[in-house]
């Protein structure tokens, strides 16, 4: 292998590891946005399940990309052999996370009855912090305004609307599903396109490691006496 095409490899594994940093960016933080939608009682997980595993598996990305620039950049066998192991076991959790947001979303049906039952939940168990998500994201009642029988909240309404005569004419159900479903293709939409990165990163690193491995094999039987 010429020393152009050991160049070529080491940039292509740069180039990838930015743009797989930048997507590991991305998960970190729409999974930090989901975190704090669960926080403020919007999700249909019923736990941190997927916001947490997104915000680690985009942490545990970005560091391992710095690691494979460091690797390559220094030319270690036994780095870039860790780096691109480590790449394999991401892509097979990047491309789990992808899988499980396709198919939570793939059945809208099944999706916005997920997404009202926890908001009927919410509306039932904790009515204060339902008037707050009401005037965030500007809804009224789970279905819609008539959840009130004409005797509306204050947070059904724009702030400086007391009392409140023109509520909100989106249900709350339908702007939350909204939100989450973004969140949730987009987390996946990431997921699966930058698992497929990271698998052409670690074939890069293999390809780079065996040609290290190659000189140095070279250079050994060079220097030994014996025929090779």
């Amino acid at each position: 292998m010429s020393w152009l095409t050991s160049l070529i490899l080491k940039l292509a594994i740069y180039i990838s590891n930015l743009i797989t940093a930048s997507g590991a960016i991305v998960l970190i933080a729409f999974g930090a946005e989901y975190i704090q939608s669960k926080n403020n009682g919007v999700s249909i997980f019923g736990d941190f399940l997927f916001g947490v595993l997104s915000v680690m598996v985009g942490t545990i990305a970005l560091v391992v990309c710095i690691f494979g620039c460091v690797s390559a950049c220094f030319e270690k066998s036994i780095f870039l052999k860790i780096y691109a192991g480590i790449l394999m076991g991401l892509f097979t959790i990047q491309l789990s996370l992808g899988i499980m947001a396709v198919t939570k979303v793939q059945n809208p049906d099944r999706f916005s009855r997920e997404v009202t039952k926890t908001v009927q939940r919410l509306f039932e168990e904790d009515r204060t912090q339902f008037y707050v998500l009401q005037q965030e994201f500007e809804c009224c009642g789970v279905n819609g305004y008539f959840d009130y029988n004409n005797t509306f909240p204050t947070s059904c309404c724009n702030s400086d609307n007391n009392p409140c005569l023109r509520p909100f004419e989106t249900g709350c159900a339908t702007a939350f599903r909204d939100v989450i479903g973004e969140y949730i293709k987009t987390i996946g939409f990431v997921a699966i396109v930058f698992a497929a990165l990271e698998l052409m990163c670690a074939f890069f690193a293999f390809t780079v490691r065996r040609k290290i491995q190659s000189v140095s094999d070279s250079d050994d039987c060079s220097e030994s006496s014996t025929t090779c």
